[in-house]
C-alpha cells in the first residue's frame, strides 16, 4: 500500500459520523459560553480564585485555624495584594494612555508625512494605478482612524455596561470565592 493510499484511506474516516457530532457539540456548547460569557465571568474568576487559595487554605486548617477563618484571612490578603498592585499600576497606565492621546495628532501626522509617500513609492512600483488609490484611501483614513482609536479609549470606561460588569466581578466574586473557598473539601 503506498503512501498515498494511506492518505486517502485516512481522509476517508476524518469525518466519521461520530466526529461530526462532536464538532456540534462543541460549536453548541461554545457558542452557549460565548453568549453567556458576561454573566459566567464572576464565577469563572471565583472559581480560579479558590484553586488558588486552596493550598494556603489547607495548610491553615492543618495549623488548627477553622477553615472559614482561613479562608477570610486567605482572601483578604489575596484581595489586598490585589488593590495593592492595581493602586501601583494604575497610575502609569492612566499617565501613558494620556501621552497616547495627546500624541494622537503627531502620529496622524506622521503616518501622512512619512508612511503614505514611502508605501506609494513601494506600490508605485507595482501598480502606480493602485498606488494613486490606496494614496488617497490612506490619506483619507488614516487621521480619521486615529481620531476614532483616541475616542474610543476616552469613552470606554464611559460604558454603563462596563461598570456593572467591573461591579459584578469586583463584588460577586469575592463572596463566590469566600463559599467555594469554605467548601472546597466537602
Amino acid at each position: 500500500m503506498s503512501i498515498r493510499n494511506l492518505s486517502l484511506e485516512k481522509s476517508k474516516t476524518m469525518f466519521t459520523p461520530n466526529f461530526i457530532f462532536w464538532v456540534i457539540i462543541l460549536a453548541v456548547i461554545g457558542s452557549f459560553v460565548y453568549s453567556v460569557h458576561e454573566v459566567l465571568m464572576p464565577f469563572v474568576l471565583a472559581f480560579l480564585i479558590s484553586y488558588l487559595l486552596s493550598p494556603l487554605v489547607d495548610r491553615l486548617e492543618s495549623r488548627k485555624i477553622p477553615r472559614s477563618l482561613a479562608t477570610l484571612a486567605s482572601l483578604l490578603s489575596f484581595i489586598a495584594i490585589i488593590v495593592l498592585i492595581i493602586a501601583n499600576i494604575a497610575p502609569l497606565v492612566r499617565d501613558q494612555v494620556s501621552a497616547f492621546i495627546e500624541h494622537i495628532p503627531a502620529y496622524s501626522k506622521f503616518i501622512l508625512v512619512k508612511v503614505v509617500p514611502t508605501l506609494h513609492e513601494k506600490i508605485n512600483l507595482l501598480n502606480p494605478y493602485l498606488a494613486d488609490k490606496i494614496k488617497f484611501a490612506l490619506e483619507d483614513s488614516a487621521s480619521s482612524f486615529l481620531s476614532y482609536i483616541g475616542y474610543f479609549i476616552t469613552n470606554i470606561f464611559k460604558s454603563g455596561f462596563a461598570i456593572v460588569n467591573i461591579l459584578s466581578l469586583v463584588f460577586i466574586s469575592p463572596i463566590m470565592a469566600f463559599y467555594t473557598l469554605r467548601d472546597w473539601n466537602k
